[in-house]
């Protein structure tokens, strides 16, 4: 059941204070009468929030209920841009497909369908992305730039860079690269990035970001060459501390790319990528290229030197084997 503006009231004080407060305290910090605080704090028990009750009466926040939705997503949540509007469903078959529906029906840029486990979850060329319930988290954004083709290539590059510092802000570990846009950790596929663009007619082309992180996903549920966040770090993670970094992060990042700090946003892009100075296989549709990963142009295509000394420029892979 979603939560009320007053609950979110009491939850931003529980939140931010660590010692345990009383009743009249907590009204006093949050301008609600003592009755409506033991009320609510009664409610939010019932809703899964876990809250310790002195013998003196004072009542503290030990625990919040794993789940994402859209109160505590976007409460004082600053950004400009991203996460204008949060659409959050406990199951979906596909963030993506709903995202595109939404932008069909207008809704605006910076919209965020995020669920709590996909039926149908998909990543690049058509792949399964694993989404089970409660674990992970799987959101599409909807972007409606006002950017030629050619440069919307730099939007996969700072969805990237988003994902791999929100991961470093909340875990401090620090997820690679692997071009283009998968996220490792150890080299297991921790995080990925799918962006489509779809047109309506006359109507300017919208944009949608996908993106699936292994959160506390156990590894029976993964692929073989997937990891989870909760492995690396050896411990639970918070998704609703990573889920609300990310949104920061991803508007902090596509402003800044808005206002043609394209430069920046590859050198941090750079940084983290893994692939470069490695022998690679590269395999498209039609061919399988080997070589060494020796650069990456402003657009993020990976510039490959082959065994002759010949480079060659690769804008897109089915899939990269780094060695």
């Amino acid at each position: 059941m979603p939560i009320d503006a007053e609950e979110l009231v009491l939850l931003d004080v529980l939140k931010t204070v660590e010692a345990p407060q009383t009743l009249e305290a907590l009204a006093q910090r949050t301008g609600l009468a003592p009755g409506t605080v033991g009320r609510l704090l009664q409610q939010l028990q019932a809703e899964g929030y876990r809250l310790t009750h002195s013998p003196n009466g004072a009542w503290r926040l030990v625990g919040v209920p794993d789940r994402l939705t859209e109160p505590e997503l976007t409460w004082r949540l600053g950004t400009r841009l991203i996460g204008s509007q949060v659409l959050a469903f406990q199951e979906v078959d596909s963030t993506m497909d709903l995202a595109h529906e939404w932008a069909k029906q207008g809704a605006g840029e910076g919209t965020v369908i995020v669920a709590d486990a996909q039926r149908s979850g998909r990543g690049r060329f058509g792949r399964v992305w694993t989404s089970p319930p409660g674990t992970g988290i799987y959101c599409s954004i909807l972007l409606r730039p006002q950017r030629d083709p050619e440069e919307l290539s730099g939007l996969t590059l700072l969805g990237a860079v988003a994902v791999a510092e929100a991961v470093h802000l909340t875990t401090h570990l620090t997820p690679a690269i692997r071009w283009p846009n998968d996220l490792l950790i150890e080299d297991r596929k921790i995080a990925g990035i799918l962006t489509e663009t779809q047109r309506q007619a006359q109507e300017p082309p919208h944009i949608v970001m996908g993106i699936g992180i292994n959160v506390n996903t156990p590894a029976a549920l993964l692929p073989p060459e997937a990891g989870s966040l909760t492995e690396a770090a050896g411990l639970p993670v918070d998704r609703l501390a990573l889920a609300r970094a990310l949104l920061q992060q991803l508007d902090r990042y596509y402003l800044a790319w808005l206002a043609g700090e394209t430069a920046s946003i590859h050198q941090a892009w750079r940084r983290h990528l893994t692939t470069l100075g490695h022998e690679v296989t590269i395999q498209q549709r039609d061919r399988t290229l080997t070589g060494t990963a020796v650069d990456v142009t402003e657009t993020g295509a990976l510039v490959l030197r082959g065994a002759d000394g010949i480079t060659q420029t690769i804008h897109a892979a089915d899939t990269i084997q780094v060695r």
